[in-house]
């Protein structure tokens, strides 16, 4: 009987530890619901009479997120207004329509979220950070404002003259590019969360809608760059640009699609431009110094370099890339400078680590070099240059030893050549 009476307590501290630790995860995720009915007028269909409901229904649901998110001291010290908070969360969370009717006069929606605000909030910090980004969602916000707007004005004068046919056209047009604004944003959500394939398919939806729509030829273009198919993001981009010729995002992009392919030269032109229509862009500066360093052009990538950390300070990137700079003119106590001033401002990147452990081996400061070796594997485990490298500070400290051997046969086994090389 004791020994029974043992076995249920255990089952129920067991079930209370699963139970409980469901009921916290579970409590991360929040849920998010509003609804929304949309009075048609003689100017509306089913379609944009649901496509004006759904705009309605989705600005609800995403402003008491904001409002929810607001609360939260890390988005407090933001600093952001409420409606600017909604942008951002716009992308980077999915509104999901899970009932809605039409009864040939209202059209009714109810629109939920569900999402981890802490989770939302790391996003929005992301969002924020990235210049570009945050000016094509609040541009995103624009276009669906004026659209709203031409909206209200078009369908009162429908109510004076309902026969006008070029008005009822302009109706549906303005109509479409709401609903082209909701698929942008659907899209920069999908790629924000890097679901390329949807993003691209959503993009494709908010061109098909309106396709003068230069912004969604930039996000269709930047997925594209983001699965590595850069032809197609390149195709993408000089479209974008032929929507609108000032558009600095887009050459800077573009930019970086041809870094990618190496086509160096190309990449500066693109970059030149953006500088000129942006002269105060420190990106810019960033990835036309980066082409001018593949070029070993390292004092000119240098110069760029000093141009974005003066627009800049805090541009953990461009330290690290003037890093890379002076360790290529082999001036390693700077490039070491560097890449402490590049960790100290985004300490969980482990490439910077990786980078200065390089420097450490070349001055046979191998202890420091395996510390930041190990480093870089604890944040990125599949790290296979930074095994190779540890091998190669194993076998600068004691010769060949089980060490560097296991770490070369690592290197081997993620893929990376050079450690294949070494043990054969």
């Amino acid at each position: 009987m004791k020994k029974l009476y043992i076995n249920v307590l255990v089952l129920l501290c067991w079930f209370i530890l699963i139970t409980g630790t469901a009921q916290i995860v579970l409590a991360a995720e929040k849920v998010f619901i509003k609804e929304y009915t949309y009075q048609a007028s003689e100017a509306d269909s089913k379609l944009t009479s649901r496509a004006m409901a759904l705009e309605q229904a989705k600005r609800l649901v995403l402003e008491e997120l904001g409002t929810d998110l607001m609360s939260k001291t890390e988005v407090k010290d933001f600093m952001m207004t409420s409606d600017k908070i909604t942008v951002f969360t716009a992308g980077a969370v999915q509104t999901e329509i899970f009932d809605e009717k039409w009864d040939g006069e209202k059209y009714y929606l109810k629109a939920r979220i569900k999402a981890d605000p802490d989770e939302v909030a790391k996003a929005i910090d992301r969002l924020r950070k990235d210049e570009g980004e945050s000016i094509e969602l609040e541009d995103a916000k624009k276009h669906a404002d004026e659209a709203l707007k031409e909206i209200g004005r078009l369908k009162a004068e429908l109510e004076s003259v309902k026969n006008d046919r070029s008005k009822q056209l302009e109706y549906a047009s303005k109509v479409n590019s709401l609903s082209a604004t909701d698929w942008y944003n659907k899209g920069t959500a999908y790629r924000n969360s890097k679901d390329y394939d949807t993003a691209i398919e959503s993009y494709s939806k908010a061109i098909e809608l309106n396709p003068y729509y230069a912004e969604a030829y930039m996000g269709h273009g930047l997925a594209y760059l983001f699965k590595r198919e850069y032809d197609r993001a390149i195709e993408n981009f000089s479209k974008a640009i032929a929507l609108k010729a000032d558009y600095a995002y887009a050459y800077h992009d573009r930019g970086n699609a041809y870094s990618a392919k190496r086509q160096y030269d190309r990449a500066i032109e693109d970059y030149n431009k953006a500088i000129s229509l942006n002269p105060d862009k420190a990106y810019s500066y960033q990835g036309r110094g980066s082409a001018y360093h593949a070029k070993g052009q390292n004092d000119m990538a240098i110069a760029d370099y000093n141009k974005a950390i003066s627009l800049k300070p805090d541009y953990a990137e461009a330290y690290n890339s003037r890093g890379n700079a002076y360790s290529s003119k082999g001036q390693n106590d700077m490039a070491i400078e560097d890449y402490n001033k590049a960790i100290s401002l985004e300490p969980d990147l482990a490439g910077y680590y990786r980078n200065r452990g390089v420097m450490y081996m070349r001055k046979r400061q191998y202890d420091k070099a395996i510390e930041d070796y190990n480093k870089a594997i604890s944040l990125k485990p599949d790290y296979a240059e930074a095994y190779y490298a540890r091998g190669l500070s194993y076998y600068g400290m004691k010769g060949v030893n089980n060490r560097s051997m296991a770490d070369y046969k690592k290197s081997c086994e993620l893929g990376y050549r050079d450690g294949c090389k070494l043990l054969k």
